[in-house]
């Protein structure tokens, strides 16, 4: 989870001409570069901590995550079917069971080496508090072990200066908020805005179980319906007031729908559709890197029919990746 505000210049007035150029390519009327820079100044205190509005900001400072307590999650077909095919039955095999020692190593040598790398480029790093995954807990009408705390941009979003916690789907990720309390009421403290969407309940109502993987080139299905709002922050990304979204495995219509009332009429969200067979967070399918410049997957979006915002955008196709092999190693997974 990043929280980024530009180092070289005002943290609104920078801000100011930079959406106002995003409004102008998006064909969506703002006042001039003065009057939205008072309007960005009236959303985003000069007493917050946290002020980011895009995916390009210089990064000042950041929550990284942690693996201490990662449990593999409990078995549920929100899990099963985001697996690579080769790996579900182990997966069911092993679900509860915490990672293996030598698997976790090799991810605590790279998550340290991050850290390493963005301490030296003066960038602030916070953590969350441990937590231990292994221990089973219940609703009244499930039960589950959790996940992981290693992945934070997956739950949380900010706009401007607003931290926003997601309703996740997943059962093993129903209580992955408490590590972030801490930090959250910090943050809130010293001026930031902070909400939580509606907690779901996640009943079977709001699963498929009868779900097939759809075959490549067919109707793309998901593992979840519209009983109850549910996105995760991780199939968002922010340019200024614009937002785009795909939806997923995890984030279905009425969890896209539940942000953009939210958020009100002052931001768009644009909706991409996935081509991916495995649809999970859009960072596999369209990462915007700078103000009009778009890298996407040509195998996950269709790149002919993006979204008319952005059509005076530079559109950057991804190449092909080198082959991989390995357990993990699938072209469906996202």
């Amino acid at each position: 989870m990043v929280l980024r505000k530009p180092r070289a210049c005002p943290k609104v007035s920078h801000l100011g001409d930079e959406v106002h150029m995003l409004h102008e390519e998006l064909e969506c009327p703002v006042p001039n570069p003065e009057g939205l820079e008072q309007n960005l100044a009236a959303v985003t205190p000069s007493t917050s901590p946290v002020v980011t509005w895009t995916e390009w900001d210089p990064l000042e400072e950041v929550i990284v995550g942690r693996l201490e307590g990662a449990t593999i999650p409990s078995a549920h077909i929100t899990v099963t079917y985001n697996l690579p095919p080769g790996v579900m039955t182990l997966y069911r095999l092993a679900a509860g069971f915490k990672y293996p020692g030598w698997m976790k190593k090799l991810a605590q040598q790279e998550l340290d080496g991050f850290i390493r790398l963005l301490e030296a480029e003066g960038v602030k790093v916070r953590r969350p508090d441990a937590i231990d995954f292994s221990r089973r807990y219940r609703s009244p009408s499930w039960s589950s072990r959790g996940f992981t705390i290693a992945c934070p941009r997956d739950a949380y979003m900010v706009v401007g200066d607003e931290i926003i916690e997601s309703p996740m789907c997943w059962r093993s990720r129903y209580f992955e908020q408490d590590a972030y309390r801490p930090l959250f009421k910090e943050y809130f403290n010293a001026g930031a805005r902070w909400t939580s969407a509606p907690r779901p309940q996640l009943t079977d109502d709001l699963y498929r179980y009868d779900y097939k993987l759809p075959p490549k080139g067919g109707p793309i299905e998901y593992t979840i319906n519209e009983f109850e709002p549910v996105f995760d922050a991780a199939d968002f990304v922010r340019c200024g007031r614009d937002l785009f979204v795909t939806m997923s495995n995890v984030t279905n219509a009425f969890g896209i729908e539940w942000l953009r009332r939210h958020l009100g009429s002052g931001f768009r969200i644009h909706e991409i559709p996935s081509l991916c067979t495995q649809p999970m967070h859009i960072d596999s399918t369209f990462m915007p890197l700078a103000p009009g410049k778009v890298l996407v997957n040509p195998d996950y979006c269709d790149v002919a029919n993006l979204p008319a915002a952005l059509k005076h955008w530079d559109v950057l196709i991804a190449p092909r990746p080198d082959p991989v092999s390995g357990i993990m190693a699938s072209p469906n997974n996202s």
